[in-house]
């Protein structure tokens, strides 16, 4: 978790040039996951099904018209119920990815644009 808040605030700190010439682009959201069959199982031999929310931030900087750089962050979080040989035990579940790589927009009209970009993940 500490080295994904240092490569947060490093991240942030690459913009700060971008900002002043207005071509940063910050995205901001929530996030739904959904595993089924957890555990390879099938649901109907007690293999869970997980559901979890959580959220997704990216940050993207563009260093001219038509390339740039970004990076994106998720979490998502739950807490399942494991029962084992009686025992009912409750886990918390977080599961964190970043990713980052570069973006080619072509802007056809001022207002639009089209953008396509190609991440490195890792979970």
């Amino acid at each position: 978790m500490q080295k994904l808040v240092v490569l947060i605030v490093f991240l942030g700190l690459l913009a700060l040039p971008l900002m002043a010439q207005d071509r940063v682009e910050v995205f901001g959201g929530y996030q739904y996951l959904r595993l089924n069959d957890v555990g390879g199982c099938g649901s109907s031999n007690g293999c869970p099904n997980i559901s979890a929310n959580g959220w997704d931030a990216s940050v993207t900087g563009n260093f001219n018209r038509y390339f740039g750089v970004t990076g994106d962050f998720s979490g998502t979080y739950n807490t399942q119920t494991v029962t084992a040989q009686g025992f009912a035990i409750s886990v918390p579940l977080h599961f964190y990815t970043f990713a980052g790589g570069p973006v080619v927009s072509f802007h056809r009209v001022r207002s639009t644009h089209l953008s396509t970009r190609c991440s490195g993940e890792y979970m």
